[in-house]
């Protein structure tokens, strides 16, 4: 963290970035850059300024902390109290910087934080004799002030305050890289982060990927399409100098914006990460080998998402659980060639798993989702959205050994009964999503049950469940306040007794369909009143 201010003219950043981005001098690992040395102050700025600093990253904006009121000088040195909670959302980080001398007994700066916008940094000067911390580069600290204070470079305090910043603020992949060009302090803050990682580490981050990447927003590219197009390019040409990584930044991707034929058309030798820590391989081009070498090369990785990579086999999905222990998440959504023998291995190599979504793969059987609920006990989220093979047997099973489970999408799985249904609603009390869409054999049985026994749920899809009536619909409407969406469409037997019952019920509605439904104008017309801001179909 340096305590000076470093700016960097558009060239050198220019070149800088593009030697991160032509594959050919920079890895993940390294942060070679043409900048200026970050240990020597530019001139016109003093080691006491930090209102300005530019990162020497590949990305379109520079790091700044900004203050509402200029302070005329700030102090010099910078202390860190941890905090007894740093993982709680309503903790605020204060950074305490310490001058030498204070002539007035206080003064405090509000800055914007550094990474997470939600918080802000305190920024105090106040008379006190502690020993400033290791936090800052010891090279920066006045023999002066060392020597009064008796500082030496004691282990412990610097291993001891970065991890659990690092720890609090759960920095991604784009973040920590563009920290590491910002200033050689975070190399050895990265190593300290890292090592001796495990899954199991509440405190430690997972390493960086190792190998040549590129990043995105990016200085050279206004678009991911073009991004894109300029590393299939290289893959191509220059094989052995393509970015084989991805990196998307917070915030990077506009909402509400199609990115699926960007990624589609991405080669399958360049992965993407974004900013959760999310591996992403989608399209066509992607193939067997592709999946295989990243599970080798990445065997640490805990979400992986292969949406739409209708050409993978059990072959790949195979290597990642045998590799990829680690495993939290899963995507196979649009994997078509998917079977049980590759499910089945999941399920014994990834006893972490926690989320799984098997969209479309319509050879799913009873017997992989069988294996799944014994072996994976930790699951929160399961996607069987068109595995019309799946019966009652396998998710009775999922009801009674995951208790966890948040979300469930039976969708167009038309041999469910009431009889899983009503187990679901026993067994799964934290369910907050429940999807039986066109699950035609569902009756008010169990929907009652899940009305009683699931009071969590916020989004509820009843579309085509012909034989659902008011009477059910009434109990979801009493007993399930929070519900936020509601899909009725096509239950023909709804009136507007029910449907009011769910507008004095449910005060947190937002989306609520009724196409195809008997529902008077006049019920509409009050609907809209009472909920202004509710989506009504």
């Amino acid at each position: 963290m340096n305590s000076y201010s470093s700016t960097t003219n558009n060239a050198a950043a220019a070149q800088a970035t593009e030697t991160h981005h032509s594959g050919t001098t920079a890895t993940a690992g390294e942060t070679k850059s043409s900048a200026p040395s970050p240990t020597t102050p530019t001139s016109g700025t003093t080691k006491s300024a930090v209102a300005n600093v530019s990162a020497r990253s590949p990305q379109t904006t520079k790091t700044s902390f900004k203050t509402s009121t200029t302070p005329t000088a700030l102090p010099s040195q910078v202390v860190v109290h941890p905090l007894p909670s740093l993982r709680s959302s309503g903790v605020r980080l204060e950074w305490k910087w310490i001058p030498v001398q204070v002539e007035t007994s206080e003064e405090a700066w509000i800055f914007l934080h550094p990474i997470d916008k939600n918080h802000q940094v305190r920024v105090c000067a106040s008379p006190s004799t502690e020993m400033p911390s290791l936090l800052v580069q010891p090279e920066l600290i006045s023999l002066e002030y060392k020597k009064q204070h008796g500082i030496s470079r004691r282990r412990g305090y610097l291993e001891q305050y970065w991890i659990r910043i690092y720890s609090y603020l759960q920095p991604s992949f784009p973040q920590r890289i563009g920290m590491r060009c910002l200033c050689r302090l975070f190399d050895a803050v990265e190593r300290l982060t890292t090592e001796n990682y495990s899954e199991r580490s509440t405190l430690l981050l997972m390493p960086i990927p190792s190998g040549m990447w590129t990043i995105f927003p990016n200085v050279n590219h206004d678009t991911l399409g073009g991004l894109v197009e300029w590393v299939n390019g290289v893959v191509e040409v220059r094989p052995g100098s393509a970015p084989r990584l991805l990196f998307l930044q917070e915030g990077a991707l506009d909402e509400g914006y199609d990115y699926g034929d960007d990624y589609d058309s991405l080669s399958g030798a360049c992965v993407v990460v974004d900013e959760t820590g999310c591996f992403c391989l989608t399209g066509e081009n992607v193939t067997d080998d592709d999946v295989m070498r990243m599970a080798r090369e990445y065997s640490n990785l805990q979400t992986l998402d292969l949406l739409d990579c209708s050409n993978i086999t059990d072959a790949s999905v195979m290597e990642v659980a045998s590799r990829c222990s680690n495993l939290q998440t899963l995507i196979l959504y649009g994997c078509s060639n998917i079977t049980d023998a590759s499910v089945l291995e999941v399920a014994r190599g990834c006893s972490n798993l926690q989320s799984l979504d098997l969209y479309g793969c319509r050879n799913i059987t009873d017997a992989s989702l069988l294996e799944v609920a014994r072996g994976c006990s930790n699951l929160q989220s399961l996607i069987l959205e068109g595995c019309s093979n799946i019966t009652d047997a396998s998710v009775l099973e999922v009801a009674r050994r995951c208790s966890n489970l948040q979300t469930l999408s039976l969708q167009v799985c038309r041999n469910i009964t009431d009889a899983s249904v009503m187990e679901v609603a026993r067994q799964c009390s934290n369910l907050q999503t429940l999807n039986l869409y066109w699950c035609s054999n569902i009756t008010d049985a169990s929907l009652l049950k899940v009305a009683r026994g699931c009071s969590n749920l916020q989004t509820l899809n009843l579309y085509g469940c012909s034989n659902i009536t008011d009477a059910s619909v009434m109990e979801v409407a009493r007993r399930c306040s929070n519900l936020q969406t509601l899909n009725l469409q096509q239950c023909r037997n709804i009136t507007d007794a029910s449907v009011m019952e769910v507008a004095r019920g449910c005060a947190d509605l937002q989306s609520l369909d009724l196409a195809f439904c008997n529902i008077t104008d006049a019920c509409k017309k009050a609907l809209r009143q009472s909920h202004p801001k509710l989506d009504l179909y």
